[in-house]
This record gives C-alpha cells, structure tokens and sequence, in this order.
C-alpha cells in the first residue's frame, strides 16, 4: 500500500481495491463491480476521454455532486471547470491516461477570510476490450464541503492554489513536502502555485 493513501477510509481502500484487479496488467472496466466497493462509491466517479482529447465526467457519486454543487455526470471538463482548475485537471487526467499507471494527486485551494480546502485524488486508468485505457476511475475526498464555495458567493474566486502529484506505484512513494517540491523539476512531484486575485472569476 502507497504511503499516499494508506490512512484515507477511501482512497487507501480504493487503490487495495483497483491493485487486486490489476495481476495481469491494468484492471478491466469489466472487472470494477460497484457491488464489492458499497462504502466508496459516493467518492468515486468515472471519467472518459473522446478522440478529440477531450475529458468528460462519466458516472458521479453523490459526494462528488454535492462538491461542484450540481451533477456534472456527462458533462466535459471544459464545461464546469475554468482556468488553472481546468488546466490541472487535464494535467492529472492526461498524465494516468497516457502514463497507464495509477497517479495520486492533492489541490488545495486559499480564499481570504475562509479555511484552507484541501482535495485529494486517487486517478486509476481502466482498460477496455483492446487492453487500451478505456477510462478512469476516480476516488476524491474533500477536506471542505460545497458550502465552502457557496460562502465564497455566485462570482467567487479563489486566492491562491497548489498542485501536488506522485505516482503510486513509485516504490516508497510518499506525500511531496513542498521544500523537497520546489527543488526538484520532476514532473511527478510538481507543486504548483497560482494566484487568482486579479483573474475572471471560475
């Protein structure tokens, strides 16, 4: 088990989950049964990509509606996403799509007067029927709740945010602390920082 998510009640049980299907490779879509994952499926949700590299949100669960604050099931990034979030959330999705490895990913975002919200991602690619990624299967928690962004107001806009990733089949493969972030270049352990003070609102 990836020190990632060893001690997340759903990302830790999620990745044991997609690891026990993956002897042979990637796991199959064909072999994620929610039935066997009861408890996890709230987090999780389904994302595909269409032949022009677009992402779109496949099936959502209920605690991943309640964050965005409205169903995005069907819906393409581009569409409920804006600015350095979308950028980042193709940046992860694109990374496990074509990668074909299992990648751990952690936003946090920063708005003056209210506390930090911290979201933390476990992106796990699927194959189809041609051993191909098919799609990927998501599990999210949320260190804050939808009604952190409906205080922000209906033109909110967040301060500040970072980007943090690894992959979790990277042997000993451990959270990024930012001094030991900033000085490395690799890609895998980027942490990015944005400021959105003076940008349209997302």
């Amino acid at each position: 088990m990836s020190p990632l998510v060893e001690r997340s009640r759903i990302l830790g049980p999620l990745y044991a989950y997609w690891s026990s299907k993956a002897q042979d490779g990637l796991p199959h879509r064909r072999d994620i049964d929610p039935a066997e994952i009861p408890a996890l499926l709230p987090n999780l949700h389904v994302v595909h990509r269409d032949e022009a590299g677009e992402f779109r949100f496949g099936l959502t669960g209920g605690a991943i509606v309640s964050h965005y604050g409205t169903n995005v099931a069907n819906k393409l990034f581009k569409d409920v996403l804006k600015g350095p979030r979308l950028a980042a959330a193709r940046r992860h999705h694109s990374l496990a799509w074509d990668s074909r490895r299992p990648l751990w990913c952690r936003n946090r975002y920063f708005a003056e007067g209210l506390p930090e919200c911290v979201v933390t991602r476990a992106i796990l690619p699927l194959a189809g029927n041609s051993g191909a990624v098919d799609a990927l299967l998501v599990g999210t928690t949320f260190e804050c709740t939808f009604l952190y962004y409906k205080e922000l107001g209906p033109d909110w806009r967040i301060d500040q945010g970072t980007d943090e990733m690894r992959f979790l089949d990277e042997p000993g493969a451990a959270a990024p602390r930012p001094s030991a972030v900033e000085a490395t270049r690799s890609l895998i352990r980027d942490l990015s920082t944005w400021s959105w003070r003076r940008q349209t609102a997302i």
